[in-house]
């Protein structure tokens, strides 16, 4: 879960980046799982990363409140994080106890957009009745 904060003194100006695990998940009650959040850049080069340890509980996330600043990202450093408008964000997971057994590699992508609507809307004004205004939300 990735967040863009910009309400709550304690997170204000921050990206939150959150792994989170379904109340519906039929696994165990608690697991034990490392995992590493990053932000790459355009090559592949890590830009900031944190690693985790913690025991999952079902319908609960984990992560950062304050894992990098918003204007790191959008102003100071935008090239480096945001070539071609793209961020990446990688989680690497793996079990905390016993040996890695197989590795495999999950890609999933999110579009973030920005959604304009207009219409016509009919006014009725004594002055201009029946005017028509278009109006841009």
């Amino acid at each position: 879960m990735l967040y863009l904060r910009e309400d709550g003194e304690e997170v204000k100006g921050y990206i939150s980046l959150y792994l989170h695990r379904s109340p519906d998940d039929d696994g165990p009650e608690n697991f034990p799982l490392k995992y590493e959040m990053s932000i790459l850049a355009a090559d592949g080069s890590t830009l900031v990363s944190t690693e985790f340890k913690y025991t999952f509980k079902r319908g609960i996330l984990y992560g950062l409140m304050r894992f990098v600043q918003i204007d790191e990202v959008f102003k100071r450093r935008r090239a480096d994080y945001l070539q071609q408008d793209i961020l990446t964000v990688r989680c690497k997971l793996w079990k905390s106890e016993g040996n890695l057994q197989q590795a495999t590699q999950i890609s999933a992508r999110t579009r973030i957009r920005i959604e304009k609507i207009s219409f016509l809307h009919v006014t009725d004004s004594s002055a201009h009745s029946n005017q028509t205004k278009s109006r841009l939300s």
